[in-house]
């Protein structure tokens, strides 16, 4: 076990390291905006190891530990526009290192614009083929980290500004997807340089509804 974890910090380090000297399209350091991107217009990248982390970490955090927990707020909704917040709220102060969040909705109702990550986020890293609407699977997938050697441990921030075009009056929503053992909606806490737990609660309610507009 000790030499999984061992890797994962070498893997976990290489990977900033090389994002922190990349070129622009992996690193970076203003709003990174998404227009009208869905997978099946974008060649598939190879798999980070960002990603590689979230899927190979074998730690398991109790309950107790649980802390972190992802919100969508509603900041715009009109008949033809909606604008959603998704923020991290990190209570305990934990230091978190990297956040994914798989967000559903329905392509029909709702037209995904952009991903905006504001400009003064803690993390700047995009893990590639993430920050995307895969409108095919009617999926949001947003995938971040922090640079090499930091990590987020105030109370909040917002990880993303999510605009979409309505399609439609009618009723729908956005509901996270993928929690824990899925791998998919993650936030991950740096225990030291080989030790990583995913630290999300699962929200009760995890649909945010949209209500249709006059």
């Amino acid at each position: 076990m000790r030499h999984i974890f061992f890797l994962i910090g070498i893997l976990l380090v290489t990977t900033l390291s090389a994002c922190s000297s990349a070129p622009e399209n992996n690193a970076v350091t203003t709003p990174s905006v998404v227009s009208n991107q869905t997978e099946e217009k974008t060649e598939k990248p190879s798999e980070s190891n960002l990603l590689n982390v979230i899927k190979e970490s074998r730690e398991k955090a109790t309950a107790n530990e649980k802390s972190a927990r992802l919100q969508l707020k509603v900041t715009e909704e009109s008949a033809s526009k909606v604008s959603v917040s998704l923020r991290l709220e990190n209570p305990l102060k934990k230091d978190i290192s990297a956040v994914r969040a798989f967000l559903a909705y329905n392509p029909e109702a709702l037209h995904g614009v952009s991903i905006d990550i504001p400009q003064d986020s803690p993390f700047q890293i995009i893990a590639p083929g993430e920050n995307i609407f895969d409108a095919k699977n009617g999926l949001l997938k947003i995938g971040v980290s922090a640079s090499e050697g930091n990590v987020f441990r105030e109370e909040s921030t917002e990880i993303a500004t999510i605009r979409f075009d309505r399609k439609e009056k009618s009723f729908t929503s956005i509901d996270f997807y993928g929690f824990g053992k899925a791998e998919k909606t993650v936030v991950l806490e740096k225990i030291n340089d080989n030790t990583f737990q995913d630290i999300l609660q699962e929200p009760v309610v995890p649909t945010l509804p949209l209500s249709p507009q006059s």
